[in-house]
């Protein structure tokens, strides 16, 4: 089955490496091991980490008995690469649920992670509360990696209802199923519109250029902007916030970065935050990392986005097996091509030019592959992979001319092919394939061994990361709080201009005050003020080096 989105079993004693050959969403190579305890290897690249929200592989509904490790992600060679980074959905469906049930071994944590070991790129894992079986739930795994969300379910979740059988191409008629694909992309168009909208408030280019073209003296203006926004930036406006070291002081962008509880779980931002010249102290960053226990809307959107598309997958594969069953009476490859000329994923304009090629119709090979750039915005990985393909597609066209096709290759066609092999996915995988098939070289599956001293190591890292503290320079109480709060604050007495600063949400400007000593306490009062979160800031010689949160009630 050639299938992104996978429902898998793995049992007693089996092993299952699971690798996707690009970028393509509909690529996986599927390999069964026996002998080996251990359940499902997600190596290499089984996340698309080019698209926003990023697609992937998703493992679901699988049951694991006697496996030493019942899902494995694999130290990548890109640290970004992963599985979805939702698996499963935030939803009240049982069968939007991950719907795994782990081994018994991982019954008491004992920092192995034999339930999920991911040392790739971070997910969020959706299981049921309400369940029968309590092996929905893992118990050790990576939490560095890994944010479990549990969810009460309509009716309670079985495995039974939470994991139904997928119908094959032969058990549903041809207009059902075209019928449910075409519900599925509205479903699709609607949320992935609703998405748009919701995020930077729906001009993310806008947005974006508003940071990356902000000075000093605009300050104050680009912090109301992305707050305004919060919690709904995306990466590429969160990123472009964390690069702006000269406008967004350490303190504003770790307010940014905690309304945004999203950021916390990328990878890329992470690291892009420690890139900075000046670093925030790990008790900011700890404040940041609390995020990784919070969903937002707008991830909870893109997790329902994800079982969309999960959803068409499953149908288009299926429409694919009912053409191409003996007995269909409309099937056949012409179908099959109808039904990628209408699929508007990209994935599906690489597939039709693998079966132009094997058709050898060259000439509709070349257009759908002249069109793709004028259809489809290509940057950084998308456009790299793009001209690997027209690489390979021109390769091939000369050689499958021939009499013989593939066997006709020359030495020196040959030597090209192997050069593609170190290209992008899934040029480089399709090269490969055919040098396989031409024996002209030999290639055995990989099986990365899980790196546990990486994985513990990472986790102490990180818990330690999460305890960090931060200096008393900045206290307010009580909180919350309704007629006044008292605000103790401690600065460095070379600070020749010192300010207290209170200002809401919007970052509206509520009071300031100036400060006369390095240490002191002020009391502000607060009856008549609107009910809600404040933020109080301690700013030095014009720059904020603290704040904290507090909160007023009615």
């Amino acid at each position: 089955e050639n299938n992104f989105y996978s429902s898998m079993t793995a049992r007693t004693g089996i092993g299952m490496i699971v690798h996707n050959s690009g970028s393509d969403p509909n690529e996986v190579y599927r390999n069964w091991f026996t002998g080996l305890q251990q359940g499902i290897a997600a190596q290499e690249q089984n996340r698309n980490i080019t698209s926003e929200p990023e697609v992937g592989l998703q493992i679901l509904c699988c049951e694991f008995n006697d496996c030493d490790y019942d899902i494995l992600i694999p130290a990548p060679a890109n640290r970004y690469w992963g599985i979805a980074e939702s698996q499963g959905a935030n939803t009240e469906n049982p069968e939007d649920m991950a719907g795994n049930l782990f081994d018994i071994h991982g019954l008491i944590p004992d920092g192995d992670f034999d339930d999920i070991n991911n040392q790739g790129a971070h997910i969020t894992y959706y299981y049921a509360s309400n369940n029968n079986d309590f092996r929905v739930m893992p118990v050790d795994y990576t939490k560095k990696t890994v944010t479990l969300i549990k969810k009460t379910v309509n009716n309670g979740w079985t495995f039974e209802n939470g994991c139904p059988p997928t119908p094959s191409g032969g058990g549903t008629t041809e207009s059902e199923l075209r019928s449910g694909l075409n519900e599925i992309n509205t479903d699709i168009e609607n949320m992935q519109q609703s998405l748009v909208l919701l995020t930077d408030g729906g001009n993310t280019e806008a947005l974006y250029q508003e940071v990356e073209t902000s000075i000093p003296p605009e300050t104050m203006e680009v912090y109301n902007a992305l707050m305004d926004q919060s919690p709904n930036l995306s990466d590429t406006v969160a990123g472009a916030a964390i690069g702006k070291e000269d406008v967004l002081p350490g303190a504003m962008l770790r307010d940014v970065m905690v309304a945004n509880p999203q950021t916390a779980k990328s990878d890329r931002l992470m690291d892009k935050l420690d890139a900075r010249f000046d670093p925030l102290p790990d008790y900011m960053k700890a404040q940041i990392l609390e995020g990784r226990n919070i969903t937002s809307l707008k991830e909870e959107m893109e997790s329902q986005l994800a079982k969309y598309r999960l959803r068409k997958s499953r149908t288009i594969n299926a429409l694919m097996h009912y053409y191409q069953h003996p007995d269909s009476t409309s099937g056949g490859t012409d179908s099959i091509v109808q039904l990628l000329l209408n699929d508007t994923e990209l994935a599906a304009k690489y597939q039709l030019v693998l079966i132009y090629l094997q058709q050898g119709e060259l000439i509709q090979c070349e257009a759908v592959l002249d069109e793709i750039p004028t259809q489809y915005v290509l940057q950084g990985a998308q456009l790299a992979a793009h001209q690997d393909m027209v690489s390979f597609c021109d390769l091939a066209a000369d050689i499958i001319t021939s009499d013989s096709g593939w066997y006709s290759a020359t030495p020196a066609q040959l030597q090209q092919l192997t050069a593609l092999q170190q290209a992008t996915a899934p040029a480089a995988t399709y090269a490969r394939n055919v040098l396989v098939m031409l024996h002209h070289t030999e290639y055995d599956e990989p099986i990365q061994i899980p790196d546990l001293f990486k994985s513990t190591s990472a986790e102490e890292q990180y818990e330690k990361l999460r305890s960090a503290t931060a200096p008393s320079v900045l206290e307010v109480y009580p909180n919350p709080a309704k007629d006044y709060v008292m605000i103790k604050h401690a600065a460095d007495e070379q600070s020749s201009r010192r300010t207290l600063e209170i200002r809401n949400l919007k970052g509206e400007l509520i009071r300031e005050f100036p400060m006369t000593q390095a240490e002191n306490t002020v009391t502000v009062i607060t009856r008549g003020w609107n009910a809600g979160t404040y933020i109080v800031s301690l700013a030095a010689n014009g720059k904020t080096t603290e704040s904290t949160k507090f909160t007023i009630i009615q």
